[in-house]
This record gives structure tokens, C-alpha cells and sequence, in this order.
């Protein structure tokens, strides 16, 4: 992290305009999320451990009981409640780095979507705010919110204001679009892309994507990175952005 860019490290970065206050809104807790499971992980472990105990001493020997919170009491007779049975709080205390592991996967598909929703979000604004023009076909696409990356990508170049004018920043937005869509629809293996791409010579297809602090960190930089500097430079090009 280079000096300058520490400044936004203490005081976070929030545009004028309303996509990029939803944006900051959708996507600042996945920060404190990953945070405070990673550095907590001891005491939530703990825990788990004494709840289980105390839960599986009331329940006694092989009985079946679940660990969970009221989420709604229904009436005086009935409740709705967000539980983990027996057999998955067993599988927690087994595997809690495997926990860690699916809270890191859902920061990443959560700040990538956020992200996504975001870059729309800001052509929705320079529609409404009569700012820019486009293809018919194309602005009801955006203003439905059927724009697909790559089309949302392809307009910021023509109204030129890139994504990212910087390779390598678009090279890591790349890794974390192809990382994404191996979290979503790959369950979490290499693509033969995705080595092509992204890995560093440890990887082959099929093989389990490692996700630690490292790739969430990567993750949550990046974004939050490039909705900062894409940001300030729509609101340097529309100052109209401003009134938003």
C-alpha cells in the first residue's frame, strides 16, 4: 500500500452522487465482516465449543439438538428461528478453517457483485441526470439492469472514462470476475481460464482455488480501488454528478 493511497485507508473515499453512496453502503461491512472473523476466530470457536457442550449436557448421550437463535416469534404458540443441527455444529469444530474459508468465498462473490452493481448503478445516473447518450437498445438495457459486465465495461470506454486506464488494475479486475465465476458456477475449482489467467504455476484445471486473507484482501482492494479513482474521474468530467 503506497502512501497515498493510506489517506483513503483512514478516511474512506464517498462520492457526491448516489451510485457511489449506495455502493459504499452495499460494500463497506464485507470489510469489517472478514475482519472480525479472521481475528476473532479463536473466541468465536470458543464459542461454539461451549455452546455445543452446554447444549449436547442438557440434550444427553446421542440425543439430536440444535444450536440457533429466535429470528421471529410468530405468536405465543410459534417461532421462527435460524438453527445449526447437531451434525453441522460437529462439522464447524471439525473444520473451522473450512468456515473461514466460505465467509472469505461470500466476501468475494459479495464485493464483485456489489462492484458490478455499481458500475450500472453510475450509467443509471449520467442517463437520468441527461448526461450522456446512447444507443437506444443499449440504454434500456442499463436502465433495466440487463447490461452484462463486458457491455457496462465497453460503454465506459466510448464515453471515455475506462474502468481502469491502468493494465494492471484491469488485469486484477479480470483475476476477480474469473475468480468469481469459479467460486459461483464451479464450485470452487481452476478453470482451464482461470490458470491461463491467474495462477502463479500452482494451480491446474480442476484443482481447488485456495481462498485466504490474501485473495479476499486482493478482492476488496481492487474494487474498492477502482470505484474510488473511476468515481473521481466521472464526477471530475459530469461536476453535474455533484447534485446527486
Amino acid at each position: 500500500m503506497s502512501l497515498s493511497e493510506l489517506q483513503y485507508l483512514l478516511k474512506p473515499y464517498e462520492g457526491p452522487n448516489w451510485s457511489h453512496r449506495k455502493y459504499r453502503a452495499n460494500s463497506k461491512y464485507l470489510n469489517a465482516l472478514y475482519y472480525l472473523v479472521v481475528s476473532g476466530k479463536g473466541a468465536l470457536l470458543e464459542h461454539l465449543r461451549r455452546e455445543y457442550a452446554g447444549a449436547a449436557s442438557a440434550a444427553g448421550p446421542d440425543q439430536g439438538f440444535a444450536l440457533g437463535i429466535v429470528s421471529d416469534p410468530v405468536s405465543p404458540t410459534q417461532i421462527a428461528a435460524i438453527t445449526v443441527s447437531r451434525a453441522d455444529v460437529q462439522a464447524l469444530l471439525d473444520d473451522f478453517d473450512g468456515f473461514v474459508q466460505a465467509v472469505g468465498k461470500q466476501c468475494i462473490v459479495g464485493v464483485h457483485r456489489a462492484f458490478v452493481d455499481y458500475t450500472i448503478d453510475l450509467l443509471i445516473e449520467l442517463l437520468e441526470g441527461e448526461l450522456v447518450s446512447l444507443p437506444s437498445d443499449r440504454e434500456r438495457k442499463i436502465r433495466e439492469r440487463r447490461a452484462s459486465p463486458r457491455l457496462a465495461a465497453r460503454t465506459y470506454d466510448e464515453l471515455g472514462i475506462p474502468l481502469s486506464p491502468v493494465p494492471d488494475e484491469a488485469r486484477a479486475l479480470q483475476r476477480l470476475s474469473m475468480l468469481r465465476n469459479a467460486i459461483e458456477h464451479n464450485n470452487g475449482l481452476a478453470t482451464a481460464e482461470y490458470v491461463r489467467a491467474c495462477d502463479e504455476g500452482t494451480l491446474r484445471q480442476g484443482d481447488v482455488i485456495p481462498i485466504g486473507s490474501r485473495e479476499v484482501g486482493r478482492a476488496l482492494a481492487i474494487v474498492d480501488h477502482v470505484g474510488r479513482t473511476l468515481n473521481e474521474r466521472a464526477v471530475l468530467k459530469w461536476p453535474k454528478l455533484t447534485a446527486g
